[in-house]
């Protein structure tokens, strides 16, 4: 028989205490999502090369966070499922943030803010999930 997790036997002071926790770290996460939200299309336009037109760099980064987009809702709902996901496809732009780290002058330094930015969503995200949890007496 599998050995109950204590960090989820909690009392209802405990679980209340738990939600308020819950509740900062969505507004964390909410406010990381839409920095990088922002900050995506705002670094492509920096480090666009001079010789590619405006509406080509719009239509590209504006493709880049299509992904990104789909997960309004959770971050509207805090639904602690879909905020997983949420975890599953930043790994995948950390990727390629981190692969662009190694880019010399601005747009190294551009894709270190952008890693940072995407590290921190995660952690929080993962972090938030961890707290509605044991509020919720450990069911999702």
């Amino acid at each position: 028989m599998a050995k109950p997790n204590p960090d989820l036997l909690l009392s209802a002071s405990e679980r209340a205490a738990m939600a308020d926790v819950a509740t900062r770290r969505l507004n964390w996460c909410r406010g990381l999502y839409v920095l990088l939200l922002i900050w995506i299309p705002l670094s492509g336009a920096l480090n666009a090369p001079s010789n590619v037109s405006a509406l080509t760099v719009a239509l590209v980064y504006t493709a880049i966070t299509i992904p990104l987009l789909f997960f309004i809702g959770t971050m509207r709902s805090g639904d602690a499922r879909k905020m997983v996901w949420l975890g599953f496809v930043l790994l995948f732009y950390a990727i390629f943030a981190s692969v662009d780290t190694f880019r010399p002058g601005l747009d190294g330094q551009m894709a270190m803010a952008k890693l940072a930015i995407e590290m921190s969503l995660f952690a929080m995200s993962l972090r938030y999930v961890k707290a509605k949890r044991a509020s919720q007496g450990g069911e999702f």
